[in-house]
């Protein structure tokens, strides 16, 4: 899998702090976590995230995870933006924007752990083009419910 310079920088990283004894898990298969070598677990957040932020999964997560087939992605979308309507429904306030930035910004954060995580099993990425089709798809795909939920409300 060819990657950029910044995110061999990132990988490089992670593969550092493995070779200290920490270790990638990826929780509930979709939520990565590094694991400390006493077995804690280092919580990731934007600031103490050892392996940077990844801008492009921030902008484009649906592209990326379809790239290296993390397909959890889009249950989380998918779960995210249901819960986000039936939030919006009930106390009427669209919030869907909100839950829009909340996934991008948590894709930039777990996705050098997620890519780690491909390479390690040694999945092979789609080319671009069919990451790009298949991201787009699966993302309309998973909205679908939310927007049917959305109109059927809207009508009342």
């Amino acid at each position: 899998m060819q990657s950029s310079n910044q995110m061999q920088r990132r990988l490089d990283r992670i593969t550092e702090l493995t070779q200290k004894g920490y270790g990638v898990k990826i929780e509930w298969k979709a939520f990565p976590a590094l694991i400390k070598p006493d077995g804690s677990r280092q919580p990731i957040g934007i600031k103490n995230n050892p392996a940077g932020f990844s801008w492009i999964a921030c902008f484009f997560p649906w592209y990326c995870c379809a790239q290296i087939r993390e397909w959890s992605y889009f249950i989380v979308s998918g779960t995210t933006f249901m819960i986000a309507t039936l939030v919006s429904i009930f106390t009427e306030k669209d919030i869907s924007l909100a839950a829009n930035m909340s996934i991008s910004i948590y894709y930039g954060i777990a996705y050098p752990y997620l890519r780690f995580n491909a390479l390690q099993k040694g999945c092979m990425p789609y080319s671009k083009l069919t990451a790009a089709v298949m991201g787009l798809a699966l993302s309309v795909a998973v909205g679908i419910p939310s927007i049917i939920l959305i109109s059927y409300y809207l009508k009342e």
